[in-house]
């Protein structure tokens, strides 16, 4: 933040992180908890 105002760079880049770990998410939607907790691959 500078001076009471966000700073655009940062909140560009935090969306981006963002935006990246949804995508990484997204390929375990509609599994379920005990499905993914028996996923051995993801641990």
């Amino acid at each position: 933040m500078t001076q009471g105002r966000p700073d655009p760079q940062v909140l560009r880049r935090h969306l981006a992180a963002l935006r990246e770990a949804l995508s990484h998410l997204g390929r375990y939607g509609g599994r379920t908890a005990a499905e993914l907790r028996a996923d051995t691959g993801l641990r």
